[in-house]
C-alpha cells in the first residue's frame, strides 16, 4: 500500500494531468512546510512555502478584518495565469498555478475536488 505522501502526489500528478493548464500543485501547511509538490524546477519549494504561509496569514487576517468570516480560497489573476489556493484539512492548503488563458471555473472545480480528495488521506 502506498504511504500517505505517494498517495497526495499522486493526486497531484492526476490534477496536472488531467489539466494541461496546470503548471504545478503544491501542498503546504500553514506554517509554510511542503508536504508533497509537483513543481517544476525552476520554482523553490521552500519560496513557495513561505510566501503562502504569509500570503494565508494576510488573507485569513484581512478577512476578520472585513468581518468576512474565515477564508476559504484565494484566487491570483496574474499576467502569466491564476494562483488559486485551497483548503485541503484544517491545517495544509492545496496551491495550484495554471497557465494564461486556463478556464478559472474548471481549475477551481478541479482543485477543490484534489482538496477533497487529500482531505480524506490526511
Amino acid at each position: 500500500m502506498a504511504s500517505r505522501t505517494e498517495q497526495i502526489n499522486g493526486i497531484l500528478q492526476t490534477l496536472k494531468s488531467d489539466m494541461s493548464d496546470v503548471v504545478a500543485s503544491v501542498l503546504v501547511s500553514v506554517d509554510g512546510l511542503v508536504l508533497a509538490s509537483q513543481l517544476p524546477p525552476d520554482i523553490s519549494q521552500e519560496n513557495i512555502g513561505g510566501v503562502v504561509a504569509t500570503l494565508l496569514q494576510l488573507t485569513q487576517r484581512a478577512a476578520n478584518e472585513l468581518r468576512q468570516g474565515g477564508m476559504e480560497q484565494v484566487i491570483i489573476q496574474s499576467e502569466e495565469g491564476f494562483s488559486f489556493i485551497v483548503g485541503a484539512s484544517e491545517s495544509t492548503f492545496l496551491v495550484v498555478l495554471s497557465r494564461k488563458g486556463s478556464t478559472l471555473g474548471l481549475l477551481m472545480a478541479n482543485a477543490k475536488n484534489a482538496a477533497h480528495d487529500i482531505a480524506e488521506i490526511m
